[in-house]
């Protein structure tokens, strides 16, 4: 079984990364919360049914509460899946409170039971985004650890008990670049880590330097021109959508030409540009771009 640490959204896998399942935790009761966060990140992924198809299956729950950690296999929607497989990480959140987010246990608990349900469903490929987002929630560089170490832990007790794993491939799937770089180098000789090219999802290249113009007279034009043929496209709809779940803005952290991050003033950026050292350019979601600091300690 192989197991690969990929910087994307776990929406945004390739066509040749298609998976069986993707793995979503969250409630007990299945219930979406209402606000901002991972929950309106998967609504937006998979369609205006979602609550009504987690609804249609929790009546096939005996007292419609899921035991924590506890899969139930869901419609995929318009997901690039076979399946959608909830797994409940925390108790029912009525009202207008959130439960706290689920410890390391009980997050690589529910990666188990992930795999093994995939297993005895002959799903070969499965893909899991950062779990256990919430408040107190872990680093998602942790969480993202837990996911590959659980996996490792899973291929250990198949080979222990004499049997085959089932799942093939695990995708661990993380678009923001700092959490990614950091996971990476936690689970060395682990995990196969596979970052997303640069122009994966419409970055810009560099644009290439014009010729200096021989005719002065018009040479001002001509640098206007160039700065309106050469600035940065917006982001697209998907790379918004993609990246509302990613890490907040810290100017501690450091950042390369393609990571996604979320300010708290502008929304999802993109760093597109590192003009100096220390310095990042960053298209916003807004379509406004501005310079940032990164990597100060």
């Amino acid at each position: 079984m192989e197991v690969t640490l990929v910087n994307r959204s776990v929406y945004d896998l390739p066509s040749r990364q298609r998976v069986g399942c993707i793995v979503y935790d969250g409630a007990a009761d299945m219930q979406l919360w209402p606000g901002p966060g991972p929950d309106s990140d998967l609504h937006e992924h998979y369609g205006d049914g979602l609550q009504r198809a987690l609804d249609a299956e929790l009546k096939q729950v005996e007292g419609r509460l899921l035991e924590i950690p506890s899969v139930v296999r869901v419609h995929p929607g318009r997901l690039h899946c076979n399946f959608l497989l909830w797994v409940a990480s925390r108790p029912p959140e009525p009202g207008s409170t959130r439960q706290p987010a689920p410890g390391a246990d009980v997050l690589r608990q529910a990666v188990l039971e992930a795999l093994r349900f995939a297993a005895k469903r002959n799903v070969e490929r499965i893909a899991f985004p950062a779990l256990g987002a919430g408040p107190g929630e872990l680093p998602r560089a942790d969480r993202l650890v837990i996911a590959v170490r659980a996996a490792h832990a899973y291929h250990e007790q198949c080979i222990a008990a004499g049997r085959a794993p089932g799942v093939e491939e695990v995708f661990v799937c993380e678009a923001s670049g700092p959490a990614f770089r950091t996971a990476r180098q936690k689970v060395q000789g682990l995990a196969r880590a596979e970052t997303k090219p640069i122009g994966a999802s419409g970055g810009a290249k560099a644009p290439a330097k014009r010729r200096r113009s021989a005719s002065s007279s018009s040479s001002s034009s001509k640098k206007k021109s160039s700065k309106v043929a050469h600035k940065t496209p917006p982001l697209t709809a998907e790379e918004v959508a993609a990246a509302r779940n990613s890490e907040r803005y810290s100017m501690k952290n450091t950042y390369a030409v393609g990571d996604f991050f979320l300010h708290p003033k502008f929304g999802v950026g993109k760093v597109v540009g590192q003009p100096a050292p220390g310095q990042i350019l960053v298209m916003f979601e807004t379509g406004a771009e501005k310079k940032l600091v990164h990597g100060r300690s």
